[in-house]
């Protein structure tokens, strides 16, 4: 059997075991608290008081069957339907920093990818969210995540208007869960937003991406707020040490050889996350390895990339 033919039998056994998880638990929805601190989770930061989330879920269903129906009639499989899932933290308060908390995870849970066309309605809906005007109340969070699940529901029965679902085979399934990280920085809030998107085929398109909140500014701390860009090389090597380590390999050649940067050179990445004792650069399915390997995160210790960072961005492990 050839290298090529067992990562296509892979490929099919990781989408069939996707689509059993979801279907055995199709009667029970996903549950997502703010991640291990639990649903009510509680931030404090030294001068700026206690912060508290809390979580929302909205959904639009059209069938209890999330990947496949069988017709009794007929003898093969028949995937239609739709189900969107959005949970997200949020900062409970009427407070200015709640309000500017919120707006950044209103900006950051949507899917960085498109399934449909690139300038299409989707993302026409999602660039209109984003630019809308809001408070960032708990209410407003609400009304946005709504309004993209609506526009969800509306093209869906654009692209199919039969009402008989044994008319057309097609699927769209989006979930998006988002969590507060247990061990985030001091003074930070790392929220970790999982996108899993299902349109039919043989993969799962899915992502992990981060965003870090200063909880006492409100603002958001970026990987180009930590380090200088005439440093990123040097953590890039990080990286790989990190790399190396994580798959018990020696050389660069022999992460190639696991699937690792074999067609693309790596690089620091901005998806970060800042922890407690180190910063995790996280990369997505294919980004700089095989699909089958799944989301890929090095954690780099804090004391190991501390020579690269930013003084004042250092004061934050200091805390």
């Amino acid at each position: 059997m050839t290298k090529k033919l067992l990562l296509c039998l892979c490929c099919c056994i990781l989408a069939c075991a996707y689509m059993y998880r979801h279907k055995v638990s199709q009667t029970e929805a996903p549950t997502l608290s703010v991640s291990a601190i639990g649903s009510n989770a509680t931030v404090s930061v030294e001068s700026a008081g206690k912060v508290e989330f809390d979580s929302i879920c909205i959904k639009r269903v059209q069938t209890d069957s999330l990947l496949s129906k069988y017709f009794a009639s007929k003898d093969y499989y028949v995937q239609y339907g739709y189900n969107y899932e959005i949970n997200v933290p949020v900062a409970k308060g009427e407070d200015s920093l709640a309000h500017k908390i919120n707006k950044i995870i209103q900006g950051n849970f949507y899917p960085a990818y498109y399934t449909r066309e690139e300038g299409g309605e989707e993302e026409r809906v999602v660039d209109e969210i984003l630019s809308s005007r809001n408070n960032g109340t708990v209410s407003d969070c609400e009304k946005l995540i709504g309004k993209y699940l609506d526009a969800l529901v509306k093209m869906y029965k654009q692209d199919h208007p039969s009402v008989d679902p044994a008319d057309f085979n097609y699927v769209d399934e989006l979930l998006i869960r988002g969590s507060i990280e247990a061990n985030s920085a001091p003074g930070i809030a790392t929220v970790k937003f999982e996108n899993y998107r299902y349109t039919g085929g043989a993969h799962v398109f899915f992502r992990e991406s981060y965003v870090n909140i200063d909880m006492k500014t409100g603002t958001t701390v970026k990987l180009e707020d930590l380090v200088e860009e005439s440093n990123l090389s040097r953590v890039k090597d990080l990286i790989i040490q990190g790399l190396l380590r994580d798959f018990n390999c020696s050389t660069q050649k022999e992460l190639q050889e696991h699937g690792i940067s074999e067609f693309v050179e790596l690089y620091a990445t901005d998806n970060i996350a800042l922890h407690s004792d180190s910063i995790a650069f996280v990369y997505d399915p294919d980004e700089i390895a095989h699909y089958l390997l799944g989301v890929i995160s090095v954690n780099v210790a804090v004391t190991d990339i501390a020579p690269y960072l930013k003084p004042k961005t250092l004061d934050i492990w200091k805390k």
